[in-house]
């Protein structure tokens, strides 16, 4: 697994706002709800300075815990980490509490099964950047509908973007036996 704060979603703060801005934010939200379910991830957040962790339903699936809060604690998770990783990542989270840097650690989780996950970090930062880059898109959609933003031109190349797509695809689809391909001649 791959442990990072980056993605701590902001407190909200109580304004005044139209019906038209609560229906955008709406729409957004609902967007970001769906790009989660697509990339198939979870996000949790980490309140260094209460020690409080919070889990979306995906990751309590992902690390292989029942649904239940009493799980969403150090104890538990940590009982679940490598025993050869716990040390590195309790330093690491230590380090962000002390506000030393962020918390930024790769590390595998034991599975109820006893197999063991290690977070791919090549396939994670595709798959982040994928997913953001949906994320922005759609916050895009949202402003050309409402007239606020300028379409620009990018150059990007098709065969760029199927390495990466066969990079993060295959090895899903190898192991749940499918066949994958990209045909170079498109």
């Amino acid at each position: 697994m791959h442990a990072s704060t980056d993605l701590q979603p902001e407190p909200i703060a109580q304004t005044t706002a139209s019906s038209a801005e609560l229906a955008r934010l709406q729409q957004l939200s609902n967007w970001y709800e769906k790009a989660l379910r697509v990339s198939n991830i979870g996000l949790y957040r980490w309140e260094s300075a209460n020690d409080k962790w919070f889990w979306s339903d995906k990751v309590f699936e992902i690390r292989g815990f029942p649904k239940d809060e009493r799980y969403v604690n150090p104890e538990a998770f940590y009982a679940r980490v490598h025993p050869d990783d716990r040390a590195l990542l309790l330093a690491a989270e230590i380090a962000c509490k002390n506000g030393q840097a962020p918390l930024n650690a790769e590390y595998r989780f034991i599975l109820p099964s006893g197999a063991k996950v290690q977070d791919c970090l090549g396939k994670a930062r595709i798959s982040s950047r994928r997913l953001l880059s949906l994320v922005n898109d759609l916050i895009d959609i949202a402003d050309i509908e409402a007239e606020r933003i300028v379409l620009e031109h990018q150059p990007f190349t098709l065969a760029d973007i199927c390495h990466e797509v066969d990079r993060v695809v295959r090895p899903k689809a190898e192991r749940q036996g499918l066949a994958f391909r990209i045909d170079n001649h498109v």
